[in-house]
């Protein structure tokens, strides 16, 4: 399969460095085309083994699978220049948000449009990978789970969920690494090294997702595993809690949804 990207952000780099260090696709069948300067593109496909084309037109004739990883504001703009192009056997994967596939499909008068909401994650093998159900692309939609499944987890879902999931999956690292940071914070601010203190706490995230993947618990009872009668933990989760840390929680995913 030879894969295009029709733009070259963070997100397709991300997805780039997973495809590459997870052996899923050869660099030599991956490509882009973005409007960086030259100098970008050309470090991009140094460090990367990857094409870069002349025009989003060029990513589309040289790919099986094209993936529209530009931002809302302008795909509109984009699809205009490649709405002419043909797209005979073609699947079209689109990552922007808020975005209907419908209105993409529409756009290029072609179907075969999937909708997924990805994470940068997927550049150390644990991406979170959902992708919209279409009854009509099933055989599209096995081939898209297929590949992300190897640089994370893919599950499919009614598109109607996305804007939930861009909150807490597409979103939600910039959240994590603001706890890890504040963890860490804490933590220098008690004395520990800054290096020591990062590590701990970046550790410590990682190991508690996986447990929390892995066990049968609900967080709720993992985290009273945690909590010892009248110890340091819980003295800890209840100034969290004193301090709405939930709830801040909920209303920046309440946020991110409404802006998707």
């Amino acid at each position: 399969m030879k894969i295009g990207f029709i733009g070259c952000g963070n997100l397709a780099i991300s997805l780039i460095e997973g495809f590459k260090s997870k052996r899923v696709i050869k660099s030599s069948d991956i490509g882009f085309y973005s409007s960086d300067s030259d100098d970008i593109k050309k470090s991009i496909c140094k460090k990367y083994g990857v094409i870069s084309y002349s025009t989003n037109a060029e990513v589309v004739a040289a790919s099986d699978l094209i993936i529209i990883a530009i931002k809302p504001n302008i795909i509109f703009k984009v699809l205009d220049e490649i709405k002419q192009c043909d797209f005979k056997d073609k699947i079209i994967l689109t990552v922007a948000a808020g975005v209907n596939s419908k209105d993409i499909a529409e756009k290029l008068s072609y179907d075969k449009v999937i909708r997924m909401m990805p994470n940068i994650l997927g550049s150390v093998g644990e991406g979170m990978f959902v992708i919209a159900e279409n009854s009509n692309l099933k055989a599209e939609i096995d081939v898209i789970t297929n590949l992300f499944c190897k640089i994370g987890k893919a599950l499919v879902v009614g598109e109607q969920y996305l804007a939930a999931v861009t909150a807490i999956s597409g979103s939600a690292p910039a959240y994590v690494f603001m706890f890890i940071e504040a963890l860490a914070n804490g933590g220098i601010r008690e004395g520990l090294p800054s290096g020591i203190s990062y590590e701990i706490a970046s550790q410590v995230v990682l190991g508690s997702a996986k447990l929390a993947l892995e066990s049968d618990m609900h967080p709720a009872q993992l985290r009273e595993k945690v909590c010892s009668p009248a110890g340091t933990t819980i003295e800890a989760v209840a100034s969290l809690e004193n301090d709405g840390f939930k709830a801040a929680v909920m209303n920046a995913v309440k946020k991110c949804a409404n802006k998707s």
